[in-house]
């Protein structure tokens, strides 16, 4: 991700573009002797999740995983450090690249169209010049990437972008955590778009022939529910909902449910999803009283898991790991990019 006050007009690869900001000097703290997994951070309100893949075989194999809770005791610092490092040593993993994510409600996604004819560094200008008007917000306060779409539907003489900022504060406040616990860190994503790579791995998110293929998800997290909607992949809709602690977590999700479907572009979802650490009981039981019944993330048929991995106990992490797998499958990308 550029940091916009620095960025100079950088010359950039013209369909990929590089998260070279965020690049820093650090070590996994790892300790085996296996090297090139693509690693996926996690970082949760109550919870650190980090998975690594093998990206080079097919199918995509699942090499370890951990999940460790937040200690209660510690600040806040201390506690998402010494979880990170613990995380990092049971992954057991020398990792060639690492992912982390940064909340979906701080980034701000636009499409914006620029003449198709700029290339490489007139384009990375033409960007950089228009920032302010495209996200109404001061340019010397975000960090800020994009990546081509393709050319525009209404005009072939332009082309589509898709433009993603965030606050530097946000940026940096993560950086700074996995700088605390010595993890370099590669590429910085959103939080559902690394959902949505998990969700390609199902095998029910494929759009058919004639129609595109909705997805929603129902992430329950710590004091939350979010819910997520996606069109053949691309986010549509996001939204958080407090959840206080005697809350009905159906209840606070019926009403994100309702909430969407509220909205003018609402479309019915193809699958509802469950995702999320702070569930505690069966999924369909927990949302029994939904009109759509989610279903309960146990499997990834995209995903080959080694005979010693294939335990229930990761049956039931799946759901707590979406994001961490989604992490990862980016990070593995040679032209990986902050999207």
């Amino acid at each position: 991700m550029r940091d916009i006050k620095r960025s100079g007009y950088p010359v950039a690869i013209f369909s990929q573009f590089t998260t070279g900001a965020l690049k820093f000097r650090g070590q996994l703290p790892g300790i085996g002797r296996q090297a090139g997994a693509a690693v996926g951070i996690d970082i949760g309100s109550a919870s650190v999740k980090a998975v690594a893949l093998d990206l080079s075989r097919t199918p995509i194999r699942l090499l370890n995983y951990a999940v460790v809770d937040l200690d209660d005791g510690a600040d806040r610092n201390t506690r998402t450090r010494v979880a990170l490092r613990t995380a990092a040593r049971r992954l057991r993993r020398r990792p060639a690249v690492v992912a982390a994510a940064i909340p979906t409600a701080e980034a701000i996604a636009r499409r914006i169209s620029v003449p198709a004819h700029l290339k490489d560094g007139a384009l990375a200008a033409h960007v950089a010049l228009s920032l302010e008007d495209q996200l109404h917000q001061p340019p010397d306060e975000l960090h800020y990437d994009f990546r081509a779409l393709g050319p525009s539907p209404e005009d072939s003489s332009r082309l589509d972008l898709l433009l993603v900022a965030c606050r530097r504060e946000v940026v940096e406040a993560r950086r700074a955590a996995l700088r605390r616990a010595r993890i370099r860190c590669d590429v910085v994503d959103v939080e559902d778009r690394a959902m949505a790579r998990t969700l390609a791995l199902t095998g029910a998110a494929s759009p058919s022939a004639n129609s595109g293929n909705v997805e929603a998800v129902i992430d329950v997290g710590h004091r939350r529910i979010g819910l997520h909607v996606f069109d053949q992949g691309e986010p549509m809709h996001a939204q958080n909902q407090p959840m206080e602690p005697d809350s009905d977590p159906a209840d606070v999700a019926e009403r994100a449910l309702d909430r969407y479907e509220g909205s003018p572009d609402a479309r019915q979802p193809d699958h509802v999803w469950l995702m999320g650490g702070d569930i505690g009981r069966d999924g369909n039981d927990l949302m029994k009283s939904l009109d759509a019944m989610p279903v309960d993330l146990k499997t990834l048929t995209g995903l080959e898991v080694p005979p010693h991995l294939q335990t229930a106990a990761l049956a039931g992490r799946y759901r707590r790991l979406a994001v961490a797998i989604g992490l990862a499958l980016h990070a593995g990308d040679p032209h990986a990019h902050w999207r």
